[in-house]
């Protein structure tokens, strides 16, 4: 894996890909940065929040890199089957790792439309 690469509107994620960067020795970058530092192809591993399902960032994401596994952060503890849903739901097949990592809110942190 050449990078983590991570979308994070209120700061949780990248929080959380930080802390994979320090304890793996894999350089972290956000998706604006990666695009700039990467080669187009790289494996990466991707981190995103989500919002009604879907892990922001991760289209973006597959169009440039090859993802090899995927880890969405959200506010709801998860439910049994919900890892099923949420691959399915963002087009990843039974090969893509898929984790789930508890976030936050901020709200004062969030545009208006996404409060």
């Amino acid at each position: 894996m050449k990078a983590i690469v991570y979308t994070s509107q209120t700061g949780h994620t990248q929080r959380y890909a930080q802390m994979l960067a320090e304890r793996t020795g894999v350089p972290a970058y956000s998706l604006k940065e990666a695009g700039k530092s990467l080669r187009r192809g790289e494996e990466i591993f991707y981190l995103g929040w989500l919002m009604a399902g879907g892990v922001k960032g991760l289209k973006q994401a597959r169009k440039r890199f090859d993802v090899q596994a995927v880890c969405a952060v959200g506010m709801a503890l998860p439910e049994q089957g919900d890892r099923e849903k949420l691959a399915r739901d963002n087009g990843l097949d039974a090969r893509t790792p898929l984790f789930y990592l508890r976030g936050g809110y901020a709200p004062r942190q969030l545009p208006a439309l996404y409060k």
